[in-house]
């Protein structure tokens, strides 16, 4: 896989902002930058070190460091898919190189960084085996300059090295496993908890609706029909009949409009489950675009919908790597259309994992369609399209 293709630049782009974060106390305090601080730092104390203690293979040595810090970065950054590629393959000859020229000096505090960096990439047993080849060249080196005793001494004390190093990567990528869980935790129990007061206070406005309807309606009508009944024998005449006729049905009209007014208004705001999701992911970045009058017409709709959208940031986050995510949901003819667009590393043909199943069935069980495709210029598409339900009405008042 060549290192020269179109992501490029995005490579020198996170580099910067990565650079640039070093200054933010709220980027020194997450474990995996503060890792990749600390490894930039020993890589830089092993060029600058040993350009001064060597003489001959000055030159080789300072080249080897700096392809090795690069394919770090290029690796780190990139998050690559676990297995052998060019900048892997590349760091880790430029590590021994580096070890091979470098000598007694710091050269072989690299290798605890490869460490790391393998066993995160590597299945367990290659791992072992590149390991060993490596300190296998560290010791070859050692021998050329000491005798075996010393030497064997010095290949323990940097294998101890490396294997706090490797320990010290497994910490990182279980906090940052159990990191990613709680977030995802948290914006869902966010988001459930704004569309469960959303959905409590749908559910109190219908029955008002249907008390007014069904009480207040009823006896308001059976008295208009008593005072007709009272017109025609009598019973009441003149003035006092025609004024309490006129504000029955004066009355009458307000319980329509307020009844009107509440069935109309129905429905569940999805905005809120919806912010709740922004507020809580500080990478990737969620751009929300959804009117504030938009409504979804019951809790099921809205609690799909939000699962669908929950389900796509996680994949952007996890999977594309992505630093932006687009959601816009927007109300056309008789469906609702939810659009997720990301700019992450993700491009067809995808594969369909449990994710995109998950989603893919929540959607048809709403009667949609879901449709998905890379974007441009790059990252992932997601449209979904759900037809909106007829909603049933109460019977006007008589």
């Amino acid at each position: 896989m060549s290192l020269w293709r179109g992501d490029q630049s995005h490579f020198f782009r996170k580099t910067l902002d990565l650079l640039r974060g070093y200054g933010d106390a709220s980027t020194m305090t997450d474990t995996r930058s503060t890792l990749r601080f600390a490894a930039l730092m020993t890589c830089a104390a092993v060029l600058l070190s040993e350009w001064y203690a060597l003489a001959d293979a000055r030159i080789p040595h300072a080249l080897s460091c700096l392809v090795f810090i690069y394919c770090f970065l290029w690796n780190d950054l990139r998050d690559a898919k676990p297995g052998w590629n060019l900048a892997l393959s590349a760091g880790v000859l430029s590590a021994a190189g580096a070890v091979w020229f470098g000598g007694f000096g710091m050269s072989p505090a690299l290798y605890v960084i490869v460490g790391g960096l393998l066993y995160k990439r590597l299945p367990r047993a290659q791992f072992w085996i590149v390991l060993a080849v490596l300190n296998a060249i560290l010791l070859a080196r050692l021998l050329q300059t000491a005798t075996l005793a010393w030497s064997l001494s010095g290949l323990a004390a940097y294998a101890g090295f490396q294997l706090f190093g490797i320990l010290m990567t497994i910490t990182s990528d279980k906090l940052e496993s159990a990191n990613q869980a709680l977030t995802q935790v948290n914006a869902e129990l966010l988001a459930t908890r704004a569309l469960l007061t959303e959905s409590t206070r749908s559910d109190e406005r219908l029955r008002l609706s249907r008390e007014l309807h069904d009480v207040c309606g009823h006896k308001l009508t059976a008295l208009k029909f008593a005072l007709r009944q009272a017109q025609s024998v009598g019973a009441l005449q003149g003035e006092d009949l025609q004024l309490t006729q006129v504000l029955t049905d004066q009355l009458l009209q307000d319980v329509r409009a307020v009844v009107s007014t509440l069935r109309n208004d129905d429905g569940i705001d999805l905005r809120a489950a919806m912010l709740a999701l922004q507020q809580v992911w500080r990478t990737p970045t969620i751009v929300l675009t959804m009117p504030e009058t938009l409504r979804t017409p019951d809790v099921e709709s809205a609690h799909q919908l939000l699962r669908v959208a929950q389900e796509a940031i996680t994949n952007a986050a996890r999977h594309g790597n992505a630093q932006h995510v687009h959601v816009s949901l927007r109300e056309q003819v008789d469906a609702l259309h939810l659009e997720i667009v990301d700019d992450g590393v993700g491009r067809a043909p995808f594969k369909l994992g449990n994710g995109l199943l998950g989603m893919r069935e929540r959607v048809e069980k709403l009667r949609g369609s879901l449709e998905i495709a890379s974007s441009t210029p790059r990252g992932v598409k997601l449209q979904v399209r759900i037809p909106l339900a007829q909603t049933l009405q109460l019977a006007p008042l008589s």
